[in-house]
């Protein structure tokens, strides 16, 4: 999926940067501040969308000896970064369009009209390039664009509005709306983002019932020391402690890993390490002397 990704954000930002040029020529001609500000907005974004773009592609450089996960985690930040981004322009957006409802200016509602038509355009192709993707770096542009195309729809429609009724004050109450919209769903990409960065457990595995299914082996006596974690939202990594019945022997115990792997995959889990402890020695040889009890009273019951 890496190359994928990377060459749709490649895209994205092309499209992007693209559209930001034609927007200050557009703003500057019919000397809308709308359109003006939007390209500023569209500039940020480009600027997000090229981070983005660069961070996924050392995303995939090889793990070393000084990072051994790797830079799978350039994906996060890079998301985080694009949200945080996300988040500061909404702001700023609402802030605009309620001075808009109060003080209300003048437009050229036909050329608004015109460039909002590329808007759509091509910032849909963008969206189109980045949809569907579970790589969170991804999701955060794709929300990026996404937001540019709501708006430009918003503008679209306004401009229809104000051209035939001369209602500008339309256009700042559709894009508190979409900004809106687009606001719930930054934050819950920055949750899912401190989720990550916290190694909460991801959401698609269930840790009881994982542990639950291992302790069904027979040789298992206890797991601990269970930990799950992602690195970038899409690579689950675990680790535990499997205590083991003090009658297994080694030749189970390739068995009993392949055993927790197998369970592990099946549980979305993509690599497990697993340790194995033996019943604490006390308790060990607890129960030895009880297994050479018993084979003494039958040797000496069979003698008799």
């Amino acid at each position: 999926m890496g190359k994928n990704s990377q060459n749709n954000i490649l895209v994205a930002f092309l499209l992007n940067f693209t559209f930001t040029i034609v927007e200050v020529v557009g703003g500057i001609l019919t000397n809308s501040v709308a359109i003006l500000s939007d390209a500023i907005h569209d500039f940020g974004d480009s600027l997000s969308i090229g981070m983005g773009w660069i961070l996924e592609k050392n995303a995939k450089k090889k793990q070393n000896e000084k990072f051994t996960f790797g830079y799978i985690r350039l994906r996060t930040i890079s998301a985080l970064i694009t949200s945080a981004i996300l988040l500061v322009g909404s702001v700023i957006i609402i802030y605009e369009s309620i001075n808009r409802l109060i003080n209300p200016e003048n437009i050229n509602s036909m050329w608004i009209f015109i460039i909002s038509i590329f808007g759509i355009l091509f910032n849909s192709l963008a969206v189109f390039k980045t949809r569907k993707s579970d790589n969170i770096n991804e999701k955060a542009i794709n929300l990026h664009i996404f937001e540019d195309v709501l708006g430009w729809i918003v503008v679209f429609i306004g401009s229809i509005f104000m051209w035939a009724f001369n209602i500008t004050w339309l256009d700042s109450i559709l894009s508190i709306v979409v900004t809106i919209f687009i606001l719930y769903h930054t934050i819950k990409n920055l949750i899912e983002i401190f989720n990550i960065f916290m190694e909460k457990v991801p959401n698609k595995v269930e840790f009881l019932k994982f542990k639950s299914h291992v302790l069904e082996n027979k040789f298992i006596k206890n797991l601990h020391h269970v930990h799950m974690w992602t690195l970038d939202g899409q690579i689950m990594i675990a680790t535990c402690h499997v205590v083991l019945s003090c009658f297994t022997k080694k030749e189970d115990l390739s068995n009993i890993k392949n055993y927790i792997k197998q369970e592990a995959k099946e549980f979305g889990i993509d690599e497990i390490v697993v340790e194995f402890d033996f019943e604490k020695d006390n308790c060990l040889d607890e129960v030895c002397d009880l297994c050479n009890r018993n084979k003494n009273y039958n040797n000496t019951h069979h003698h008799h």
